[in-house]
């Protein structure tokens, strides 16, 4: 348990109520994570183990509500990241996107104007569809009879 101080607002205000005004401060207590402590405990000591899949199947057995699933989860991952951040998949920092050449833009032209389709065009590129279609929007190149 930790204490917090939260503002209680009065009901009875001199002046029109304001939300933002504290009138009153009072310490409530919270809890911490809103699941069993004895959770906590067992994911401390499966995390620091090295375990992934054990915390895992403790929390679908001994958390009794979505909430409590949802909050022994997050409190799994965050151990799980500070103790072993090499078993948390980082997302990709940069895209790959290579700009289309000239020689690829003279190549999209020719084969849209034969009326190629966007599908066949980027399969002979390499390309994904949406670059193609991306190229050919701002070019007017989409209206080409196929």
């Amino acid at each position: 348990m930790f204490e917090l101080e939260m503002p209680v607002y009065e009901t009875e205000h001199p002046a029109p109520y304001n939300p933002h005004y504290p009138t009153v401060s009072r310490k409530r207590r919270y809890s911490k994570a809103s699941f069993p402590p004895e959770l906590a405990v067992a994911l401390r000591r499966e995390v620091n183990r090295g375990a992934v899949r054990a915390p895992l199947l403790l929390i679908i057995r001994r958390a009794r509500t979505a909430d409590e699933q949802y909050h022994a989860l997050t409190f799994f991952y965050k151990l799980l990241s500070k103790r072993h951040p090499e078993l948390i998949e980082k997302p990709p920092t940069a895209h790959n996107y290579r700009r289309i050449t000239a020689s690829e833009a003279q190549l999209i032209r020719q084969l849209r104007l034969q009326g190629v389709p966007l599908n066949r065009i980027a399969q002979r590129l390499g390309r994904h569809v949406s670059t193609i279609y991306y190229f050919c929007k701002r070019n007017n190149l989409l209206e080409v009879i196929e």
